[in-house]
C-alpha cells in the first residue's frame, strides 16, 4: 500500500511540473489605460460580481487555452465556468466601488499589439474596501499572447487602515483546483510574506488551506509581479488526462 501511495504522489508532482510557473519582480512606470473598453459601464459593482471579458486571442493558462476570462469583483480572474482555473494577481475580499448612485471606480480593458504578440490589459481604477472606505487601490493585470505570462502592475494606492481593509488577503498566485470540497489542487503557485520581496511556494494535493498563502500588504506603486509559464511546460496537456 505504501508503494502505491508513493507512486500516486510522484504522479501528482510530475503532473504539476507540466504546468509550472516561475515568479519575478521588477518596477515599471504605471500608465492608466486610455481609450479602453468599459467593463462595468458606470454600474456600481461590489461583492462577488463577475464580468466576462473577451481575451482577444487564445491564452495559454496551465494545461489549457482560453478565449474569455471573467473578472470577479475581488480582483480574481476566472478562466472557466467551474472556477477551477483562476489567477489572483492582487485579490482582497471586500473590494468595492467608491460610487453611490453611479460608479466612481471604472473597470476596463484594452487589447494592444499585433497578432502573435498581443497583450490584454485589465484595469481596476479608484477602488476601495468595504471595511476601509478611505483606502484607494489602482492596478492592472496583463495577459500575454506570446508566452502565457500574467503580470500585476501596481498603480497609486493608499491603504489607510490595512488591518481593516485586508481581512482576507492580499492573495497573489496562479491556481488549478480539481475540487472545492475537499479543497484539492492539481497545481497551486502562490506568493507569501513581505510584498516588497515575497517568497514563492508551489503545492499540489487535497485539504490544502490556501488562505494561509498571503502577502503582508499591498505592493508599492510601480511594482510589477510576473508569473511566467515555464518553457518546459506542456501546454497541450489535456486537463482530463
Amino acid at each position: 500500500m505504501k508503494l502505491v501511495i508513493f507512486i500516486i504522489s510522484l504522479f501528482s508532482i510530475s503532473k504539476s511540473y507540466t504546468q509550472a510557473y516561475s515568479f519575478s519582480q521588477s518596477e515599471q512606470v504605471y500608465i492608466a489605460l486610455e481609450a479602453s473598453t468599459s467593463i462595468n459601464k458606470d454600474s456600481i459593482w461590489s461583492g462577488f460580481q463577475a464580468y466576462t471579458i473577451p481575451i482577444g486571442f487564445p491564452f495559454s493558462y496551465m494545461d489549457s487555452s482560453f478565449t474569455t476570462v471573467s473578472l470577479e469583483a475581488t480582483g480574481r480572474l476566472i478562466f472557466d465556468d467551474a472556477h477551477y482555473y483562476y489567477a489572483d494577481m492582487f485579490v482582497v475580499l471586500g473590494m468595492q466601488d467608491k460610487g453611490g448612485s453611479s460608479s466612481l471606480s471604472p473597470l476596463s480593458y484594452q487589447l494592444s499589439g499585433t497578432v502573435g504578440d498581443q497583450v490584454l490589459k485589465i484595469e481596476i481604477q479608484n477602488a476601495t474596501y468595504k471595511n476601509d472606505l478611505n483606502s484607494t487601490i489602482n492596478y492592472q493585470i496583463w495577459l500575454y499572447e506570446s508566452d502565457g505570462k500574467i503580470e500585476l502592475h501596481m498603480g497609486p494606492n493608499i491603504i489607510a487602515h490595512p488591518e481593516s481593509a485586508f481581512i482576507r488577503g492580499p492573495f497573489s498566485g496562479v491556481f488549478h483546483m480539481t475540487s472545492f470540497t475537499p479543497a484539492s489542487f492539481d497545481y497551486g503557485y502562490a506568493l507569501i510574506g513581505a510584498s516588497s520581496s515575497p517568497s514563492d511556494t508551489s503545492f499540489v494535493g487535497s485539504e490544502i488551506n490556501d488562505s494561509e498563502f498571503i502577502l503582508d500588504s499591498a505592493p508599492a506603486e510601480l511594482t510589477v509581479y510576473s508569473f511566467s509559464l515555464n518553457s518546459s511546460s506542456n501546454k497541450s496537456l489535456n486537463k482530463d488526462d
